[in-house]
């Protein structure tokens, strides 16, 4: 038998109603559902807009068409789901120098010093002379974790350490610095001293940079990076539209650089490849601040990415 319920629920939304047999149950569960679900059977020249059945479009006493109100609400709800209005805000900031570092001087090895500097939002760092010509120690400094953390988002440890990094001394702190700067700063009072990052260390649980290690990089020599290749053309490629994985085997070049013009990448284009095809270092076109290879760099059938079917 068919409760009451379903049959009035399968009577609004103009169904028909099975008495007997194996569709009697069944009616009533549907009827009893569409009850609980609150349904109600759709009224003519109505449209449905994503959620709720709305009626045909009626102006109200303001003489505005009451289907574009519910339109411009909806999208406004989206808006505020989705994040765009934050991130339109976003789009026309500048873009921050990210290789600008403020040194702080640091006086003390001290861990119990070191890690107060921590709880400062302070990160310990040292800078090596290069090549040991300056016949001098390394000196002692503090960089601030925040532009660290900055650093990092742009690229990771491993490719950090090919940028060239300008720290800049403030105006105060010239006698820690005596004969590690290069460049006067932007700001009166500032000097810059040209390094690069060699090591990074970080806390194994929370991810912490704990410790920077620098090197002196003077203008006008060379110097060995680690150069990443990045790869271009994915959009074209026919072995990527047919399930295809670009695996990264050595996605890097070890060489030597001129410090006034370190690559930020060496691009690939990726367009023509097809499974089982291979970037090896022939391949490459090399910048020509780029004077030598290094280690396995130097065997030009080292793979560098291998397109693999998944």
């Amino acid at each position: 038998m068919i409760s009451m319920g379903g049959l009035r629920a399968c009577q609004a939304g103009g169904g028909r109603v099975f008495s007997g047999g194996l569709f009697g149950p069944l009616a009533s569960v549907v009827g009893e559902a569409g009850v609980l679900l609150g349904l109600r059977s759709r009224q003519p020249h109505q449209v449905h807009h994503g959620r709720t059945w709305a009626a045909t479009a009626r102006p109200d006493e303001h003489g505005q068409d009451s289907e574009s109100k519910q339109n411009r609400r909806f999208a406004q709800e989206r808006k505020k789901v989705h994040g765009l209005g934050r991130l339109s805000a976003k789009v026309g900031k500048p873009e921050v120098d990210v290789c600008r570092l403020e040194a702080v001087p640091r006086g003390t090895t001290n861990k119990y010093d070191v890690k107060r500097l921590r709880a400062q939002g302070l990160v310990p760092a040292v800078l090596m002379p290069f090549r040991d010509t300056q016949g001098v120690g390394t000196i002692h400094l503090s960089l601030k974790d925040a532009e660290i953390e900055r650093l990092l988002r742009r690229h990771i440890s491993e490719y950090a350490k090919s940028r060239l990094i300008r720290l800049v001394v403030p105006e105060g702190a010239g006698d820690h610095f005596r004969g590690w700067t290069d460049t006067e700063g932007e700001r009166e009072g500032e000097r810059v001293c040209h390094a690069i990052i060699r090591s990074f260390s970080f806390h194994p649980v929370t991810s912490q940079c704990l410790n920077v290690s620098l090197q002196r990089c003077p203008p006008g020599h060379a110097v060995k990076v680690r150069v990443p290749v990045s790869i271009i053309g994915q959009d074209a490629c026919p072995a990527l539209k047919r399930n295809g994985y670009l695996y990264p085997v050595r996605p890097f070049v070890d060489c030597v650089v001129s410090s006034d013009d370190i690559p930020a990448s060496i691009e690939y284009d990726v367009s023509k490849m097809n499974i089982g095809n291979s970037v090896r270092i022939r391949d490459l076109e090399f910048q020509d601040s780029i004077t030598r290879l290094l280690g396995k760099s130097t065997d030009p059938a080292e793979t560098l990415y291998k397109m693999i079917k998944l």
